[in-house]
């Protein structure tokens, strides 16, 4: 054979490798096709020789190829698979077969080659036992060079036929029997490879071998073919089955054919040598695995043969003998595919998996049916359904059965609900229960968990609406599914998806009884589930968290949330889904289910059913389940369903378990676990918890006409209402809280009693004026409640309704949440302290920061109170003091124990020595927030903030207090106390030890300055001077000096007293250390200042050194070196300053003005009486050297002037004795009151050792005649009538001296030479300007004055001069504003003119009233009762004295007389005048007493009411009556930093009545034009009464009401409603109020908001989130409405306004910006207006005729059928209607004139509307 096969040529001798295949072989191969497809006709190729072109020869074409893969048949379509008859065969040897075919192929004899082709075919049947080396390469070198040949239809069906192996007779037992089988596999893989569509009978080869011998299905060499194959079955098959098989989407297939590489034993005795290699060199040889067998009919061709022979045959061979039933289930896996299949196996496979024998195969087996059931037909949903029900006992098959079922999940996930539902129903069935079904749950659990969990509950679902009750079986089988799970199950989605409902529920077309008790199984099922989710890890967590161990909190958090969640879920399926299951569940029923699922129903409930949990560990089960966070959902739900009628839940119990839930959150709420969260929905829960509280009475009872029952709430449920919001509060600080204590009295009563463990009503005191308005409001209350109680009882009983038998006034209260709180009953009480201890309300309310109520506390009740109540809560809160405010920590530092007076002397001892104890631990505490290393800027500006401002406080009890915790935070322990020597050396000692001192230094500063302003504690005094000039920052110095030389001035006694104790010299040298710094700072830098104050002048020493100083300043210098030098003899600074101002032996510096540079007084005349009263030689001779001869007589006439400095002042007055006697004697009668008085002195201070004064007595000795003046002429002026004249003189303050003389000179000329008119005009220009000005502008009159009359432009003789009282009232202006040496010379020549007495009356002091008062003062009340009758000028001289008299009348006795002059009813302009003086002069005392006498009940008929009133607006605009004073003390306070704010005037009630009084008689004795103008004049006095308290705004609208007169008294009171909107709860008659406001023009606080309200809700074209907020504006804007009608009504024409700027646009413009809905606003806004506006037409006739007309427009332009705008159209119409039944004539012409737009509108209830107006 071999030699043949060697002289051919074709195959090697040794039988090695041959390379089939190849590059040039393939092309050669293609162009052989190539000719074989052109005609069949031979050519042989060029260029080759050999045979190996002869077996590269021809080939098929291309076109036959493709039409081959194109047909659907696969069979025929191809050319070379014509069918013939069977050819002749012609046998040929082995070696020469492959030549001879291809030669015969190239000639195109057919014949032959079908011939030759069917001897190789026969050859091969007669070789199947043994097959030769040549044969074999033969057929796969002729299948490689051309496949087609065997595409030849005979030919095919006869290759096909050699896989068939049943039919053999001869079953060759050595391994090479089924070679020929694998030979021809391969030969068909290969010629087949593109092939689409395959024979059927291969398929059938493939059964036949699978059920016999599987000689080739099994052989890993056809592999590849074989996947084909079973792509007819359309089966997947596992990975155990087929180990070596790849995916059929690989695309290339797992196998290895024979044809492209490996090898094969062709000897059958395994030595190797006849092992043939194949090439395996070409990389796509191997064919895709593909379905060949696509095409319908020969699929279900292949599918029925394949039932039939499963159903017929197979199944009854799996109990046969093994290796036949072995055979038979590998068969059976290869064909699960089919559905029906796997349906007929399922059911035999059980007793397959019992045999021992066939329990590997039958492992397979199922896993394949498990791998391939993956859809939902209903052979599938059968399979499950046996698959489910399959048992195995050992623990390996169940392991692979849970494990198939795994696969069978996982192929199609779909599956869950039904192996659930099916394994479900097998464990609880009676009968064949699978033991496999928990495994089974188990692994759907872990394989898809929510999918499985929603299965289950989808399975529970199904079982609770049958017939039958499962709740119990259910219960034990979820418990053991749990513990199967080991817990670890989605109890939330389980829970959810148990109360999943929808429309297709079975549940919904259930009888109501079923549905009844389905309602009542979910509950408890939730239930159980949210007690089973109490797993062992969290009961351990639970325990250790009791422990104080925390390391588990996590799962303690999880598991909180996962209950609180699932609580949440039910609560809102109650709320959701349950009504629309049934609505037949009682009242109870609903009840209970909501208690049980909030797990505060009994425990009984829980448990009945079959006694699960069990006793032992029921209490730690309910306790976790209960004891989760609340969501704020679940609150507002169950109030929200006891709210609404439709849900079958009672209000009351609703507000029971809103109660426990709360109170049980409260209780267990933590820090680490937080159980109660913020309540966002504050309002919403207000509403609906005080609707729940609501009181209505039975429908159908008809109440008196024009009767309005009050609101009122159930008592009990009203305060279960407050106990609930107190809760809520104090774990809601920001939101419930705030707003409770903002706007909710009872509530923020409430709780101030829990912070402060008082529960006396209320817990700081009431006063006798709030007690009886409290019981006041009781007994109306009562009075109301009986009331409404006899008419219910009228309209029912006909029974008259007393207290005795009433049964609502114990019952009911007025629903007022924001009204003034009241007085708690006893049982409310108790609630309340019971809150304060189990869930400790008060304590979580003092830990909130923001806000922080307790602050406020503190700050309310003050420091002068005691406070016991912060010592409890400092007490309890030991542990924890971080959790309280600093400011409360430092308040506790500042109460004195011993104040606590206890039972027992041993008690008060106790008890102080553990608050002794308490307080070293908050002083170590705060100390260490200071100095310690949690020092903290924050913390230190806190404590800090607390104790500095308590340093200037009025009362001196607080400010010691606030030293004594200062020092006790500052000194850590007692020892440092002690080692600071002076009391208040520790502050200077221990406060820059701060470690950020330097942060915090200047606002300590600042608070030591307004501290020594109030101190009167001389160490303390010292030590804030101290630290000041050590700590003080350099650049606030200069200011610093400024505050301390206003405090050494204005202070002067108290340092006066502070020099002459033991802190004098520490005092004295802070001060000069300041004083010397700014004195040499100001030389050094020699800066004008950047402020603007006149105050500052230029001190010049000499042209090269100036300095710029506050006049304050230099004073302060001053007033300090009259001290003397420190004693200690460190005095340096001392000297310094003293020889800065007062060299030796030369003058002292010179002042300048800043502005005008004239010179500026620097000693005035207080400071040089403290010079001369100074112990310093120096000031003594500088202020007298400075001194006038009038100040010299002042001086002598003081008290406290040393013995020297007394000589020095009499030396000075004997000399002007001698030598200026006239001088001498205009001082003496115009300093003195008598000569005898200063003869007196002189006298005393001789005996006190002063030497001289004999000249001046002997002068005073002599007999001058009366010193009594005749009294200063003067011209009386009217303020307010010179302002309203223009200014003739000029004002500009930067000119020249002599410009300004220039100008006062012309002036002046028309003064003397004008009319008294004229004179009163010029006279109050200057005053004026002198009244601004400096004394140099004086100068200048006085100079031009003087100038004129030398130059003779005024004649003036003697006669003149003392006739002239516009010239004594001149000079008496110049007189005070200037000194005498500035206008000397003016008096010298006056003197020439008048003679000596006129200038005696000229000088003569305005305050010095003379001996003769009483014949004075009877004048001037002649004058008075004359009236203005009297000539202005002759008056004047009467108006100075009485100006000088009032001001020294004794107001204990005159003051009847001190009234009568200033508001007497009479007719003198002067008044005006004196009053203006009055109040600007006036002490607090006298204001006092002016009002008291004032605002009395018979002062109106004495006085003027507009000199009291006017008297009343200047005063309280006077700061210099109040300034000082406390508002406690005076009754006057003022708003700072409110544009509104004025002076308010605290009056009684009473009082208050009685200046409304003064306003309306003063508007009644006015002309009627001016009655408007003159109650709006004294509106903002009428306010700042009001703004006293409410019950002065309550009695003055009451008492306004109630006035006879009601034309002013309506008008004043619609002036203060729109001032003041909120009084508009005070009106009696709210529509005739709200009709008087339409009517009054005048403008409101309320108008800028209405405006703005409306100009908004006019832009309605905004998104969606802000037209929710335009919505919200509009409620707002209706709320107003209803609220004050009047002023939202004046806005009609605004409205009009908006309404028709929006009707000219077009309709698709109009629709897109939303304006449809602004319309239907307005007439919503009309409606609500509707009863006034109809009571007011002849009002608001022209913008309502407006707003008319623009919606006839808008129905004209816009109603259409396509946008119909129903709802505007039946709303206009509703209104149309309404103002029919008003206004008749103005509807009907509306709607004749616009009868043409209303033939448009085709409404329904528009046409209704229209026939009814114009039908009646």
């Amino acid at each position: 054979m071999r030699r043949g096969l060697k002289g051919k040529g074709l195959v090697p001798a040794d039988g090695g490798f041959i390379a089939l295949g190849g590059t040039s072989s393939r092309r050669q191969a293609q162009s052989a096709e190539n000719e074989m497809s052109s005609g069949g006709v031979r050519k042989r190729p060029t260029g080759t020789t050999g045979g190996g072109g002869a077996i590269g020869g021809g080939s098929v074409s291309d076109d036959a190829m493709k039409r081959q893969r194109e047909d659907p048949i696969g069979l025929f379509s191809n050319p070379l698979r014509i069918p013939s008859s069977s050819p002749t065969p012609i046998s040929v040897p082995p070696a020469e077969l492959c030549e001879r075919i291809l030669s015969e192929e190239s000639r195109g004899n057919w014949h032959q080659v079908d011939g030759l082709l069917q001897g190789l075919i026969n050859q091969l049947k007669t070789r199947m036992g043994k097959l030769e080396p040549v044969l074999f390469l033969s057929v796969l070198a002729l299948a490689k060079a051309k496949p087609a040949l065997f595409l030849r239809g005979h030919i095919l069906n006869e290759f096909v036929g050699l896989l068939s192996t049943r039919k053999e007779v001869v079953v060759s037992k050595i391994k090479t029997a089924a070679h020929v089988p694998l030979l021809v596999a391969n030969v068909l893989s290969h010629v087949l490879k593109d092939d689409r569509n395959w024979p059927e009978s291969i398929v059938k080869a493939y059964i036949d071998d699978s059920l016999g011998e599987r000689m080739w299905v099994d052989s890993e060499v056809c592999r590849n073919f074989i996947d084909n194959v079973l792509t007819s079955f359309g089966t997947r098959l596992p990975s155990s089955v087929h180990q070596s098989s790849t995916t059929a989407e690989s695309g290339g297939g797992g196998g290895i054919s024979v044809l492209s590489a490996g090898s094969v034993d062709l000897g059958g005795k395994g030595d190797g040598k006849t092992e043939l290699t194949i090439d395996s060199s070409i990389p796509d040889a191997r064919p895709k695995v593909l379905n060949r067998f696509c095409s319908p009919p020969v699929r279900h061709s292949i599918k029925t043969s394949v039932i039939q022979m499963v159903n017929d045959v197979l199944l009854n061979r799996i109990s046969s003998e093994p290796s036949t039933a072995r055979k038979t289930i590998r068969f059976l896996c290869d064909v699960t595919g089919i559905p029906e299949v796997r349906v007929a196996v399922i059911q035999r496979l059980e007793a397959c998996l019992q045999n021992p024998k066939l329990t590997k195969v039958g492992q397979d087996l199922l896993m394949s049916i498990c791998e391939n059931c993956s859809t939902e037909s209903p052979e599938d949903l059968e399979t499950i359904n046996h698959l489910v029900r399959i048992r195995v006992k050992s623990k390996p098959l169940a392991t692979h059965y849970v494990a198939c079922i795994k696969t069978m999940i996982q192929q199609n996930p779909s599956n869950i609900p039904l192996t659930m539902t099916y394994v479900i129903y097998n464990e609880l069935s009676q009968s064949g229960r699978n033991p496999n079904n928990m495994a089974v749950i188990s692994m759907l659990f872990q394989t898809i968990p929510k999918a499985a969990t929603k299965a289950l509950a989808g399975v529970f679902q199904d079982l609770l609406t049958r017939q039958e009750d499962f709740l119990k079986a259910l219960r034990g089988l979820f418990r053991e599914i749990v513990r199967v799970l080991r817990y670890e199950i989605e109890f939330v989605d389980f829970c959810r998806a148990l109360m999943h409902d929808d429309h297709e529920s079975p549940i919904r077309n259930e009888i109501h009884g079923i549905k009844d008790r389905y309602v009542v199984s979910v509950v408890d099922l939730i239930t159980l589930a949210g007690l089973l989710s109490v797993s062992p890890t969290v009961r351990e967590a639970a325990s250790a968290y009791g422990r104080g161990d925390k390391k588990d909190l996590d799962v303690l958090r999880t598991f909180q949330k996962d209950m609180a969640e699932i609580q949440q879920e039910s609560v809102y399926w109650l709320h959701t889904s349950v009504p629309n299951i049934t609505r037949q569940l009682s009242k109870e029923v609903y009840t209970r289910c909501l208690r049980k699922l909030l797990f505060i129903e009994s425990l009984d409930a829980y448990y009945a059913k079959d006694g699960w949990p069990a006793e032992n560990e029921r209490n730690t089960l309910f306790r976790l389940a209960g004891e989760v966070p609340l969501p704020e959902d679940i609150i507002m739900r169950v109030l929200t369903l006891g709210s609404r009628p439709e849900f079958p839940l009672l209000p009351q119990e609703a507000l029971e378990v809103t109660d426990k839930i709360i109170r049980r959150a409260a209780m267990v709420h933590s820090k680490d676990l937080p159980t109660l969260s913020s309540i966002t929905q504050v309002d919403a829960l207000l509403d609906v918890i005080f609707r729940l509280c609501t009181y209505y009475y039975p429908e159908g009872i008809q109440l008196p006409l024009n009767y309005y029952p009050p609101v009122l709430a159930i008592s009990k449920m009203y305060w279960k209402a407050w106990l609930i919001l107190l809760t809520l509060a104090a774990f809601s600080p920001q939101t419930v809280g705030r707003l409770g204590w903002e706007r909710y009295p009872i509530l923020r009563t409430m709780m101030e009693m829990v912070m402060t463990n008082n529960y006396a009503f209320p817990p700081f005191g009431q006063s006798d004026e709030d007690r009886a308005d409290e019981l006041q409001r009781t007994r109306t209350e009562r009075e109301c409640i009986l009331q409404f109680e006899q008419y219910l009882a009228q309209a029912t009983t006909q029974q008259t309704i007393t207290e005795q038998n009433s049964h609502l006034v114990n019952q009911l209260i007025t629903l007022d949440p924001r009204g003034p709180a009241r007085r708690f009953p006893s049982q409310v009480i108790d609630q309340l302290k019971g809150a304060a201890k189990r869930q400790m309300v008060g304590q979580w309310l003092c830990r909130s920061r923001e806000p922080d109520f307790l602050l406020d506390i503190i700050q309310v009740q003050g420091t002068s109170k005691s406070m016991p109540w912060l010592v409890e809560l400092v007490h309890s809160s030991a542990g924890s003091l971080d959790l309280l405010p600093l400011q409360c920590l430092c308040e506790f530092l500042l109460i004195d124990m011993t104040t606590f007076e206890l039972a027992s002397k041993r008690d008060a001892k106790a008890k102080r020595d553990q608050n002794i104890d308490q307080q070293r631990q908050l002083r170590a505490r705060l100390h260490g927030l200071l100095f310690g290393a949690e020092a903290a800027l924050s913390s230190t500006k806190k404590i800090m903030e607390y104790f500095l401002p308590k340093t200037y406080a009025g009362e001196r009890e607080a400010r010691q207090a606030a030293m004594r915790g200062l020092k006790l935070v500052l000194t850590e322990s007692s020892d440092d106390e002690e080692a600071v020597g002076e009391p208040f050396d520790w502050l200077v000692h221990f406060l820059p030890r701060l470690p950020h001192f330097s942060t915090i230094c200047e606002s300590i500063c600042s608070a030591f300055i307004q501290a020594c302003k109030v101190e009167t504690d001389l160490s303390a005094l010292t030590a804030y001077f101290v630290f000041l000039s050590r700590y003080s920052l350099p650049d606030s110095l200069v200011s610093l000096s400024l505050d301390l030389a206003r405090i050494i001035i204005k202070r002067a006694p108290h340092i006066g007293r502070m020099m002459k104790s033991s802190c004098r010299n520490d005092g004295l040298r802070a001060l000069l250390r300041v004083f010397v710094s700014v004195l040499t700072s100001a030389c050094e830098k020699q800066e004008k200042p950047n402020i603007e104050d006149r105050e500052i002048i230029i001190v010049k020493w000499s042209e090269t050194k100036r300095a710029y100083l506050h006049y304050s300043v230099i004073h302060g210098m001053i007033a300090l070196l009259t001290h003397g030098p420190p004693s200690d003899g460190n005095e340096t600074d001392y000297w310094k300053l003293l020889d800065a101002w007062f060299p030796e032996n030369e003058p002292m510096p010179a002042g300048y003005l800043l502005e005008t540079q004239q010179s500026a007084l620097i000693l005035d005349r207080a400071l040089k009486l403290c010079m001369i009263r100074s112990s310093v030689p120096r000031l003594v001779k500088a202020a007298l050297d400075s001194s006038q001869l009038d100040e010299a007589v002042i001086f002598v006439q003081s008290f406290g002037i040393p013995v020297q400095s007394m000589s020095f002042l009499l030396q000075k007055l004997d000399d002007a004795a001698t030598s200026n006697r006239d001088a001498l004697e205009l001082a003496v009668n115009d300093n003195s009151d008598s000569p005898i008085y200063l003869s007196r002195l002189v006298d005393v201070e001789r005996m006190r050792g002063a030497k001289g004064g004999d000249q001046f007595k002997a002068y005073l000795a002599v007999d001058r005649g009366p010193a009594v003046s005749k009294g200063s002429e003067a011209v009386r002026f009217d303020d307010e009538d010179i302002q309203k004249l223009p200014l003739p003189i000029p004002m500009d303050t930067e000119s020249s001296g002599k410009e300004d003389e220039t100008n006062w000179r012309e002036t002046l000329q028309n003064f003397f030479k004008g009319n008294r008119k004229e004179q009163l005009r010029i006279l109050g220009s200057i005053q004026k300007e002198l009244r601004v000005g400096s004394s140099q502008q004086a100068k200048n009159i006085a100079t031009a004055w003087l100038n004129l009359s030398k130059t003779k432009s005024i004649s003036m003789t003697t006669d003149d001069v003392n006739e002239s009282p516009a010239a004594a009232r001149l000079f008496s202006l110049l007189k005070t504003r200037s000194r005498d040496d500035e206008i000397k010379d003016l008096v010298d020549h006056l003197t020439s003119l008048g003679g000596v007495e006129f200038s005696r009356r000229l000088r003569k002091p305005q305050r010095s009233l003379s001996v003769d008062s009483k014949d004075v003062l009877t004048r001037a009340r002649r004058i008075l009762r004359r009236g203005s009758s009297i000539d202005d000028w002759a008056a004047g001289p009467v108006v100075d004295e009485l100006e000088t008299l009032i001001t020294a009348i004794d107001l204990a006795k005159d003051i009847n007389l001190y009234l009568d002059i200033l508001f007497g009813r009479n007719r003198l302009d002067c008044q005006s005048y004196l009053l203006s003086v009055v109040a600007h002069q006036s002490s607090w005392d006298t204001f006092h007493r002016a009002v008291e006498h004032l605002l009395a009940s018979d002062a109106l008929r004495r006085f003027k009411p507009s000199s009291v009133l006017e008297y009343l607006v200047a005063c309280l605009q006077s700061p210099r009556i109040w300034q000082g004073t406390t508002p406690l003390a005076t009754g006057i306070e003022s708003f700072n930093k409110d544009p509104d704010s004025r002076v308010l005037l605290r009056v009684s009630p009473s009082q208050s009545c009685f200046v409304v009084d003064y306003v309306l008689t003063e508007a009644e004795e006015s002309e009627n034009e001016r009655r408007d103008e003159i109650l709006a004049k004294r509106l903002p006095l009428v306010q700042a009464c009001c703004r006293t308290g409410s019950d002065v705004t309550e009695r003055i609208v009451r008492h306004l009401q109630e006035h006879e007169n009601r034309t002013s008294a309506d008008s004043l009171l619609v002036q203060l409603y729109f001032e003041i909107p909120s009084i508009v709860r005070l009106f009696a008659d709210l529509p005739y109020m709200s009709r008087k406001a339409l009517y009054f023009r005048g403008s409101s606080k309320m108008d800028p908001k209405i405006h703005r309200l409306l100009a908004t809700l006019s832009k309605t074209d905004r998104p969606e989130d802000a037209m929710r907020d335009l919505e919200g504006q509009f409620l707002l804007l209706q709320s107003i409405a209803a609220c004050h009608p009047g002023l939202v009504a004046r806005h009609l024409t605004l409205i009009g306004i908006l309404l028709k700027g929006q009707v000219h646009l077009n309709a698709k413009e109009f629709q897109r910006r939303n304006l449809p809905l602004f319309f239907e606003w307005m007439l919503d806004l009309l409606d609500v207006l509707r009863s006034l506006l109809f009571q007011c037409l002849d009002c608001i006739a022209e913008p309502l005729n407006s707003i008319l007309n623009t919606y006839f427009r808008f129905m004209k332009a816009y109603v259409t059928e396509r946008q119909p705008h129903e709802r505007i159209v039946v709303k206009f119409s509703a209104f149309l209607c309404r103002l029919h039944s008003s206004d008749p004539a103005r509807t009907t012409q509306h709607l004749l004139a616009e009868m043409d737009t209303l033939k448009r509108v085709n409404h329904a209830s528009f046409i209704i509307y229209l026939f009814m107006i114009l039908g009646s």
